[in-house]
C-alpha cells in the first residue's frame, strides 16, 4: 500500500504543476491581450509584462524538474519491483 500512496503523492505533483501552468499561462495571456489593445503601450506595463514571462519561465522550469523527478520516481519504484520478482 506504501507504493499507491507514493504513486499518488507523484500524481498529485504532476497534477498540481500542470494545474499551476495552466492557470499562470492563462494569467498572462489575458494581461497581454489587455495591454495589447490601447494605442499606446505603456513602458512600465511593458515592463511588467516581461518580468511575468520571466517568471512563468521560471515557472515552468522548476515544473518540469518536478516532473523529471516524479517521473524518475515512479521508474524506480517499479524497476524495483521487477527485481523482487
Amino acid at each position: 500500500m506504501p507504493e499507491a500512496i507514493e504513486i499518488a503523492i507523484a500524481w498529485a505533483i504532476v497534477i498540481g504543476s500542470l494545474g499551476t501552468v495552466v492557470t499562470l499561462f492563462t494569467n498572462a495571456r489575458a494581461r497581454f491581450k489587455a495591454a495589447s489593445h490601447p494605442p499606446a503601450a505603456d513602458p512600465q506595463e511593458l515592463a511588467e509584462l516581461r518580468e511575468t514571462v520571466q517568471r512563468l519561465a521560471g515557472d515552468l522550469a522548476d515544473l518540469q524538474d518536478r516532473v523529471d523527478f516524479a517521473e524518475r520516481l515512479l521508474a524506480k519504484q517499479r524497476e524495483a519491483e521487477r527485481l523482487k520478482g
